[in-house]
């Protein structure tokens, strides 16, 4: 039986991962439209600003040098993501998504023990992180990956889109799979002017 439920738990949680994990607040209303908050987190003051030339490219459909891992927060529950919305994590090894897993655990805001997933860090880190709104839905995207060299810095810069006509409490998590960084290097997150 417990087995069983775990399963279907699991499986509902696949198919939120799909979409938003939301809480119902209120009824949505008729037309939803599309309009964008502005989230900030704060990024290396050395990294210049972002000039964007190229066309925005939805996070779904980027393939290098990142690749969408969020799959390792199935089973992490709402009310864990929302506390902790605004928060980015580095993971650079399997200790520090155990580190990340048993915060969950500890926190004793999921009904059940988190299923630990497993990722090679071989080549690659993980940049995760929350955000919390509201709206119908939301979604990021991936606007750019930027290396300063002179600052020995990486920036991934991030739009999060929220469709408005909606009073859902919604929180969007994010785990991107990308290149080790050279040695000495740092991974920013950088939420950019919002659409």
């Amino acid at each position: 039986m417990k087995r069983s439920f775990r399963f279907l738990f699991a499986l509902l949680m696949l198919l939120l991962a799909g979409c938003s994990i939301t809480a119902a607040s209120s009824t949505p209303e008729s037309q939803p439209e599309t309009t964008a908050i502005t989230v900030l987190a704060p990024a290396p003051s050395a990294t210049p600003a972002l000039t964007l030339t190229a066309s925005i490219v939805p996070a779904t459909e980027v393939t290098e040098p990142y690749d969408d891992a969020v799959y390792l927060l199935d089973g992490v529950c709402f009310e864990f993501l929302w506390e902790r919305a605004g928060q980015i994590w580095v993971w650079n090894n399997a200790a520090d998504l155990a580190a990340f897993y048993n915060a969950v655990d500890e926190s004793e805001l999921c009904p059940d023990s988190v299923e630990w997933a497993s990722f090679d860090f071989g080549e690659h880190v993980l940049v995760a992180g929350t955000q919390a709104t509201q709206g119908c839905d939301a979604a990021y995207s991936v606007l750019a990956f930027t290396q300063d060299d002179q600052a020995r810095t990486q920036t991934l810069w991030l739009v999060l889109d929220v469709q408005s006509g909606c009073s859902y409490e919604l929180v969007q998590p994010y785990v991107w799979a990308i290149e080790r960084p050279p040695a000495g290097y740092m991974i920013f997150v950088e939420y950019v002017g919002a659409r």
